[in-house]
């Protein structure tokens, strides 16, 4: 049941997000095609810039509509009316929630792909070319100087990115989630649980950035950087695994949120 809740998922973007990345590739296209016409007349500069600004601007979008079908998809499957038929299915809450995390992850790896082979069908030719020359030239020099411990930055960074996405994901599910519990205008007490959310994150930013003025902080700083001239690449390990740490660990929690309410405090339109 779960790979035909998985798929139903994977449908469901596929309706809104298709549209929207083939039209990104067919705006590369006629890029790439104008781009072929190349000359100084006036009437060419416009229709050039024109096509450029409404490339980058199907990009913007692209990579923004990921976010928003996956919150949306969240809400009106769980909460909205859909909600009635979603938890008579034979699956977990805890089920519903990591299958929608996984499609919405799948598709933001799904939209990037689009991204940059829209990027490159709209610079085919001489600087797609030297563009892999100078990646090319750039990963060679990035190895010679990391050698193994590169191989190891690339895969904990890719954990890093995994573990920042699941997390924007599951606190905008857990935000939705308590916000469901309203009894009126429940997309409006979910937009007032994430600034009630941002102003706490705010204010116990504030206070570790007055903390790290106290001589006790500037001590820390000291030794950690003393620390990281000694041992410049497990320095970097540190940083990048503590990031992936981090945002794993509030994904747990907003997880939990999500989970609690959904199994326990369900309340459906």
């Amino acid at each position: 049941m779960v790979k035909k809740l998985l798929k139903h998922e994977m449908i469901a973007y596929s309706r809104t997000m298709l549209i929207i990345e083939v039209i990104v590739l067919g705006f590369a296209l006629i890029t790439r095609f104008i781009w072929a016409f190349e000359n100084d007349s006036v009437s060419y500069s416009i229709v050039s810039v024109s096509s450029i600004t409404a490339f980058v601007i199907s990009i913007i979008v692209c990579l923004v509509y990921t976010f928003v079908v996956a919150i949306t998809r969240y809400y009106k499957n769980l909460f909205g009316r859909e909600g009635y038929l979603s938890f008579t299915l034979p699956v977990t809450v805890g089920q519903h929630i990591i299958s929608k995390l996984l499609i919405a992850l799948l598709y933001c790896v799904i939209s990037l792909v689009t991204v940059v082979v829209a990027l490159m069908i709209a610079g085919a030719g001489a600087p797609t070319v030297e563009v892999f020359k100078a990646i090319f030239y750039l990963a060679e020099r990035y190895f010679e100087i990391f050698k193994i411990n590169g191989v190891f930055y690339i895969l904990e960074v890719i954990i890093a990115v995994i573990s920042i996405l699941a997390s924007e994901f599951l606190k905008y599910y857990a935000c939705i989630s308590i916000g469901q519990m309203a009894k009126k205008n429940r997309v409006l007490a979910a937009f007032g649980v994430y600034f009630g959310y941002y102003i706490i994150c705010q204010i116990i930013g504030t206070i570790f950035m007055i903390f790290m003025t106290s001589n006790f902080a500037l001590t820390l700083i000291e030794a950690m950087m003393e620390f990281a001239y000694k041992h410049l690449f497990a320095t970097v390990h540190i940083v990048i695994l503590g990031v992936a740490v981090l945002y794993a660990l509030l994904s747990v929690v907003y997880y939990f949120v999500s989970y609690f309410i959904a199994k326990h405090k369900l309340n459906l339109e």
